[in-house]
Parts: C-alpha cells; structure tokens; sequence
C-alpha cells in the first residue's frame, strides 16, 4: 500500500524538479520565471528527499508481530535428552532381549503312542513357565519338520489344545503345558520299534511353536519354542 502512494508522489516531485530546471535555464531573463523555477527546484529537492528518506525507513524499520513487538527470528529449540524410562519400560526391554531364557522348560517328557489298532505318534509334553512380565499366546503356530535318522517325517506336527481353536495362554509369572503331537507312518514306526537299542534320533530341532509376547508397554513381538532331539529309547512307550 506504501508503494502504491509513494511512487506516483516521486513520479510527481522528480516531474517538478525537471520543469524547475527547464524553466530556470530557458527563462534565464526573466527574473519572475527565474524565481519560480529556483522555487519548484526547491519543491522537487525537498520531495525527492522525503522520498527517499521514507523509503529509507520502510525499508529498515523491523517488522511488528500480532502482539505489537518486534518479530525475532524463532530460537532453535533446544535439545532435548529423551525422558527418562520407567522400571517396568526397562523390564520389558530386558526381557524382550532375553526372552529365550526368561521362558524356561520346567518338564519335559517324550511318549511313543504305538498301537497296532490306532495310528502311531509321539507326543512332546513340554511345561514352560513364564518369567518375563509379558503374557505369552499361541494359537497353534507350529514351523518345521521332524526327522528320524535323517529323514523328514512325512506329517507335520501339530499343537494340541483343550480348546477350539487352539490356544495356549503362559500369564506372566505362571506355568502352562505345551503339547506337539507328531503323527507316524505304520512303517516308521514299526522301524523305531525294530530299532530300539541301536540310539537312532529322532530331532525336532528344526520345529516351533510362535508365542505372541503381549506387551503393554509396546507392539506384540514373538518368542518361540524349539523342539528338542532325543531317542526314541527316551520316549515313554504308551
């Protein structure tokens, strides 16, 4: 807006100051028009310098905020440390880290169901308890394949449960009974059966069971069980 007056005025004081000039150079005889234009010089030179001055002043004065006080670049904030973290935070980083020891096997028993009426199988019957502060869910996750001298059993195992559909719940500080069920051929098992005594291994060390560790101090992440290796003379014969 100060732009928009100020120009038209310069335009103005700059147009008198060069009739001054013109009419007291071209009217040099005459000492009336000689007068005038000494006096529209005059005009023209005070203009110019309000002019200039003004804009001189627009030009440097700082700028006002909404408050009415001088706008300052914005300080950078400073850093700042992160906050501090709770016990209960630090606990469950810790355990987080360390959730393969903090998830200990209490028991852990073998039984080799063999009965020419019924399908072999072997169950591992595993008791966990859980020493970390979070809660442990599965539903039935299950990874891998077992083997026997070597070779893969043909089945997969699978979680049992009491329930429908499976679910196998450690509260933090409690205990609970995980049960992986591996269904055999008749033939497999009746090599295991003609094998007893030679210390032909059976491993299930390439299976899991995935775990959801429910945190109420951030995401769920997994914690998971890993089958273990044995002999089939270290199974319970059912």
């Amino acid at each position: 807006m100060l732009n928009k007056i100020l120009l038209p005025f310069s335009l103005v004081s700059n147009l008198a100051t060069l009739l001054g000039l013109w009419i007291a150079y071209a009217s040099a005889p005459a000492s009336i028009q000689e007068k005038v234009g000494r006096l529209l010089i005059g005009c023209g030179a005070i203009a110019s310098i309000v002019v200039y001055v003004t804009f001189a002043v627009f030009l440097m004065k700082p700028r006002i905020d909404a408050q009415g006080k001088p706008s300052e670049a914005a300080p950078k904030p400073e850093p700042t440390e992160p906050p501090e973290k709770t016990w209960g935070e630090i606990m469950a980083e810790e355990d987080a880290k360390n959730i393969q020891e903090r998830v200990r096997e209490i028991i852990q028993r073998k039984e080799f169901h063999y009965d020419p009426a019924s399908d072999p199988y072997i169950d591992i019957i595993t008791e966990l308890c859980n020493a970390s502060v979070f809660d442990l869910v599965s539903f039935g996750e299950i990874s891998g394949h077992g083997t026997y001298a070597g070779s893969q059993l043909a089945a997969d195992p699978r979680v049992l449960a009491s329930v429908e559909p499976v679910m196998v719940r450690i509260k933090h500080g409690d205990k609970a009974t995980l049960t992986v069920r591996q269904f055999l051929s008749s033939g497999v098992a009746d090599t295991m059966v003609a094998n007893l005594n030679r210390g032909v291994s059976l491993s299930f060390e390439g299976v899991s069971v995935s775990f959801k560790m429910r945190s109420p101090t951030g995401p769920s992440q997994t914690y998971r069980w890993w089958g273990p290796r044995f002999t089939i003379e270290e199974a319970t014969r059912v």
